[in-house]
């Protein structure tokens, strides 16, 4: 498989951190955003393969960065894994109605995201 770009949008730093150093590890190529606007901006400048998103970030939230990457032409079809704290029913409903292709919920072992990221990526 061809190396993929992965874009990893947290407002924690040791998340962008652990998760760029373990994508990289496997193959991957990444990009790393520190909250909403960072993201969309890069995912439209960069186009990445598949973007990990956190919900809660300043300026731009998640959501919000997510519906507008899908509003979008020329990200619509990136894929999305939304990575976030918020573990409750209507949290996981409002990040789909939002267009995420995938929720999981922290805390997550790597390869249980790998798993998600591998699955959308074939």
């Amino acid at each position: 498989m061809e190396s993929k770009t992965i874009l990893i949008a947290d407002d924690e730093q040791w998340v962008r951190d652990i998760l760029e150093k373990k994508f990289k590890r496997e193959g991957f190529h990444t990009l790393v955003a520190g909250n909403g606007i960072e993201a969309v901006d890069m995912a439209r400048n960069q186009r990445p393969d598949c973007i990990l998103l956190d919900i809660k970030m300043p300026g731009l939230d998640g959501l919000e960065a997510c519906r507008t990457l899908k509003n979008d032409e020329a990200t619509r079809h990136i894929p999305v894994i939304v990575l976030s704290a918020k573990a409750e029913l209507f949290d996981k409903r409002a990040g789909m109605a939002a267009g995420a292709d995938t929720y999981l919920t922290k805390p997550l072992r790597f390869s249980e995201i790998l798993d998600h990221v591998l699955k959308i990526l074939t």
